[in-house]
């Protein structure tokens, strides 16, 4: 069993993350629009705190560095004018991120990963462990260890 203590003196959630907060506020902008300036960012973000034009600019530019935004340029009344998209739907990301942890997770922490899954599902959703159970009985016919 995973000491609880210990457990939460690391912030998971802040080493499983991806995107920063920053990030992850201008995605869901950009997510919830089929494409978007980075001055309507900037008004979205602003009608709930003071931030500068330079810092959504370079956090836009960080996300299409990651490729995670797909960016093209017009020329507009305020000059040169970037608008993004989303190369990913919300859902799309979340299961690769998922799969990625997932993957790590059990490359580098096959033991303990297997067995606190076991052991949350057993507190949790019984129903799920069982149903877990039948599929890795399903998985084992006709394997033979060596």
């Amino acid at each position: 069993m995973i000491d609880v203590n210990k457990k939460n003196a690391l912030n998971m959630n802040e080493l499983l993350e991806v995107l920063g907060p920053l990030e992850k506020e201008i995605m869901e902008i950009v997510w919830s629009r089929t494409e978007t300036s980075t001055h309507d960012v900037l008004e979205e973000l602003r009608k709930k705190r003071d931030i500068a034009m330079t810092t959504v600019s370079s956090t836009l530019n960080r996300l299409y560095d990651k490729n995670l935004l797909k960016r093209r340029s017009d020329k507009g009344v305020r000059g040169l004018c970037y608008y993004y998209a989303p190369l990913l739907n919300k859902e799309e990301f979340n299961n690769i991120i998922t799969v990625k942890v997932m993957d790590k997770l059990l490359k580098d922490f096959r033991e303990p990963m297997t067995a606190y899954l076991i052991e949350e599902l057993a507190k949790s959703d019984p129903i799920k462990l069982q149903e877990l159970r039948k599929k890795i009985e399903e998985s084992l016919k006709g394997y033979e260890p060596r």
